[in-house]
């Protein structure tokens, strides 16, 4: 046999391997198409005899407003008026969450406005840091009501009121909760979400600080704590352009500190009402003129408790109503 010869018969030899191949694949290819095809019709005709569900048989994911409120209010926001501290109930459907507690001097105000408006348990209790202006009325809510559920940053601080606060949760036994970015909750007619803390290591405690978005799935409330530039960063970052952070009212962060409620993250939020929680001619000056002309530029609708005392407003069908009109004085503490 010539060269050509056995080039012709190798080049003959290699077109029907190929050929066997393509038909072992096209075989192959039939054969798993068939059983898919017959495990999809096997899983027909039992869910049609109701032997099985599929995950698409339940029901649809639940709206955040499941059914109308009689009275058209989906929400009640209490900012309480704790001078230089905070202190926030909200309810909504028959449930309760108080979002910090206020200072020494006004723990007990924080509890006979919670008795005043038929509060009788918490379900959930929300301390967004540490500092006394804000825990030490949350240890007095906690002994004198209880509450459900607890959610604390994940830090620890060696003053009083921390330690009163940690015997009271061993005590009450409530769950205790250090949540994460996305976690959400369910409060009646509204959910709430938590925004931060993003990381650790904070060299500013009052970056732990735990900050949410409450909302009735038309109408959103924000509420950061103390969270001061770094964090604010942090939940501007994790924003990425989805509205996140996007909300109707603004408690205003650390007091109108101007360590917070920067540029970036007030256009992040872009609120139509501020709210500043702070004592009147407090010693730290709050709310500061940087943060004042801030949300000046805003144009939002400002409230404070040391011009106006508590600030009541309301999630209802007709948008939300205020008890009081805006203060809108940008003077600063």
């Amino acid at each position: 046999m010539t060269r050509e010869e056995l080039r012709r018969k190798m080049r003959s030899e290699q077109r029907k391997r190929a050929a066997r191949q393509r038909k072992k694949r096209f075989f192959t290819w039939m054969l798993i198409g068939a059983l898919f095809a017959a495990a999809a019709f096997a899983l027909f005709v039992a869910h049609e005899k109701g032997l099985i569900s599929l995950p698409w048989d339940g029901p649809a994911p639940e709206m955040i407003v499941s059914e109308a409120p009689a009275d058209g209010v989906r929400a009640v926001i209490s900012v309480i008026d704790v001078g230089q501290g905070s202190a926030m109930l909200i309810q909504s459907g028959g449930e309760a969450m108080l979002v910090d507690g206020g200072g020494r001097e006004h723990s007990s105000k924080t509890v006979a406005y919670l008795k005043e408006h038929g509060v009788t348990q918490l379900k959930y209790l929300v301390a967004t840091h540490y500092d006394a202006d804000h825990l030490y009325g949350a240890v007095g809510a906690l002994e004198a009501f209880g509450a459900e559920t607890v959610l604390v940053p994940d830090y620890e601080e060696e003053s009083y009121v921390y330690q009163s606060f940690r015997q009271h949760l061993e005590s009450r036994g409530p769950a205790v909760l250090h949540p994460s970015p996305g976690d959400a909750f369910d409060l009646g007619f509204c959910r709430f979400t938590v925004l931060a803390p993003c990381g650790s290591g904070y060299e500013e405690e009052n970056d732990y600080s735990i900050a949410l978005r409450l909302t009735d799935g038309v109408h959103s409330l924000l509420v950061t704590g103390d969270a001061e530039a770094v964090s604010e960063a942090e939940m501007a970052l994790n924003d990425k352009g989805d509205r996140r952070l996007a909300s109707d009212v603004y408690i205003v962060g650390h007091h109108g500190s101007a360590s917070s409620s920067g540029a970036a993250f007030l256009a992040a939020v872009r609120p139509s009402f501020a709210v500043i929680s702070c004592g009147a001619g407090n010693d730290y000056g709050h709310p500061k003129a940087a943060v004042m002309s801030r949300l000046r530029l805003s144009g939002c609708g400002i409230y404070r408790t040391d011009k106006q005392g508590d600030i009541v407003f309301r999630f209802t069908d007709d948008g939300i109503l205020f008890e009081q009109e805006p203060t809108n004085d940008y003077t600063p503490g």
